[in-house]
């Protein structure tokens, strides 16, 4: 094979001059057990989160997610979180680089506002920031994302049942209960 014949899927390559990342990125929702934050004298339940992963370092982001928020719907803070994946991808990297492909559910973050941020992404980067979503209700479609959220979801819940374990041994009020 030629030099200049090297395809797509032959090139593996973390950080390309081009300044566009040479691999895809995968994202998925997921539930997680009810915590409760505080900030600035408001509380918010967050309740589900939005996972972020690199198909080839692996790099993983998580971002909260708060329901039943009026002036957030989750397209929003899928927005947010993966320009805040990004940041981060970029700042590991030291390059100025942009995902070229990012591969979803159907979900209903993924419309909306997401939607149009991938798609004047796309004109400022026509070479980044496609998006495709996985061909009906197969998780095995999105494995790589569904694989992260199963190691993040089983490192969360140990987690919340130490602190539960915690809770019983001090005897405290479940009112008193907050997980955050």
């Amino acid at each position: 094979m030629e030099k200049g014949d090297v395809g797509r899927r032959q090139r593996h390559s973390a950080r390309d001059p081009t300044g566009v990342s040479d691999v895809a990125g995968f994202a998925d929702t997921y539930f997680l057990p009810t915590s409760y934050h505080m900030k600035k004298g408001k509380s918010r339940v967050y309740k589900a989160a939005i996972l972020y992963c690199d198909a080839l370092t692996k790099f993983i982001h998580v971002e909260p997610v708060a329901l039943l928020v009026k002036d957030r719907p989750m397209s929003s803070v899928a927005v947010a979180g993966y320009k805040r994946f990004i940041a981060k991808c970029q700042e590991l990297s030291e390059m100025e680089i942009h995902p070229t492909h990012l591969r979803t559910d159907g979900g209903a973050e993924w419309k909306g506002a997401f939607a149009t941020f991938m798609t004047e992404q796309r004109e400022i980067h026509p070479d980044a920031y496609a998006h495709t979503l996985t061909t009906g209700r197969r998780a095995s479609s999105n494995s790589i994302a569904e694989r992260s959220v199963a190691s993040i979801q089983r490192l969360q819940y140990a987690h919340y049942r130490a602190v539960v374990r915690k809770w019983d041994e001090d005897k405290v009020a479940t009112r008193n209960r907050r997980y955050d």
